[in-house]
């Protein structure tokens, strides 16, 4: 990851305000601290911020279908 976007960084006050985490993402990856970040036996709702400019499809498809 070769820097904190914008997003991620507001995104982190709406992540404080819920008692949220925050995981970041390359664009077309998901790093494996992030996947590691999250129980695979939990329920979660995801908010993806940026846009398709900063993550890709493929991106969010990955953690859609591997975090429910």
């Amino acid at each position: 990851m070769e820097e904190i976007s914008p997003d991620a960084l507001t995104g982190s006050a709406l992540a404080a305000k819920y008692d949220a985490p925050t995981l970041l993402v390359d664009k077309e990856t998901v790093p494996t601290f992030t996947k590691n970040a999250y129980s695979p036996n939990q329920t979660y709702s995801m908010l993806f911020l940026g846009g398709e400019a900063v993550i890709s499809n493929q991106v969010m498809n990955e953690l859609t279908n591997t975090i429910k």
